[in-house]
């Protein structure tokens, strides 16, 4: 009846109309009478939406906040069940290379605030070298091996590879060198939706171990072209500059550990 009085009213409020403007007139009394229907039950206000979460990289801030205070982090997903792992040893490389030569990687950079990227990567190394042991390769065998093409393009310090489950590849690397934070990690691009919970599955007891051994590898300085022992004697990291190595001797021996300050 309200609807029917209103529209009566604009008619007659409006003069002689067309269809057109009739139906507009309908719609209009329409919207009118629902309107304050919904605002009476209401209560003359609109209840108000949940608000909506815009995802952001302080999402992690909790988990690191946790971690670095030595409590459980928050994660929002499950764990990743690692039963197996397998470290692939320098002389391994060409078997592992063959084996997943048609392999299309994923990579996760360290974009979060979880201790493996807020970490500085000098000693990450060292916890590595301590845990796992010696790299499956480092920048002596990217720059000294003649048969690596475009080896001078590929700034990799040290990688280890490793097979988990028997069957998934997983490369640790570091590609900014021992002054820089965090490592990256890769896997075949079929994983590249759990790669996250891999990693975090794989490398959490690595992270709570206080194990570090000393080490020594050649960093190359690409912006400056120079190159540099860095390492780790036990008692403090150090990064002293060098000559050009000759690389066809592989690795540096580990007499050329120093106490040298940066």
């Amino acid at each position: 009846m309200r609807l029917s009085f209103l529209l009566v009213l604009f008619v007659f409020l409006a003069g002689p109309v067309r269809g057109q403007q009739l139906a507009e007139l309908y719609r209009m009394a329409r919207f009118t009478v629902q309107a304050e229907a919904h605002l009476a039950a209401s209560g003359m206000r609109a209840a108000p939406a949940e608000p909506l979460h815009i995802p952001s990289r302080s999402d992690t801030l909790l988990q690191w906040i946790l971690a670095m205070n030595g409590g459980p982090a928050a994660h929002s997903y499950e764990p990743f069940a690692i039963d197996a792992w397998r470290l692939i040893r320098r002389v391994e490389r060409s078997w592992f290379e063959k084996k997943h030569a048609g392999t299309l990687w994923a990579y996760l950079g360290t974009e979060s605030l979880l201790p493996i990227d807020t970490t500085l990567t000098r000693d990450l190394r060292a916890r590595l070298e301590g845990y796992f042991g010696p790299p499956t390769q480092t920048i002596t065998e990217v720059f000294g091996e003649t048969d690596t093409r475009g080896a001078r393009d590929r700034y990799i310090q040290f990688e280890y590879w490793f097979v988990l489950n028997d069957s998934i590849p997983l490369l640790v690397m570091d590609v900014n060198g021992p002054l820089e934070r965090g490592l990256i990690v890769s896997s075949d691009y079929r994983y590249r939706d759990i790669l996250l919970r891999i990693r975090e599955s794989f490398m959490e007891e690595f992270l709570r171990s206080e194990r570090r051994a000393p080490y020594v590898d050649y960093y190359y300085n690409p912006i400056e072209s120079s190159w540099y022992y860095a390492g780790y004697d036990g008692e403090r990291y150090f990064l002293e500059r060098t000559k050009t190595p000759n690389l066809a001797l592989g690795r540096p021996w580990p007499h050329a550990l120093t106490r040298s300050d940066q």
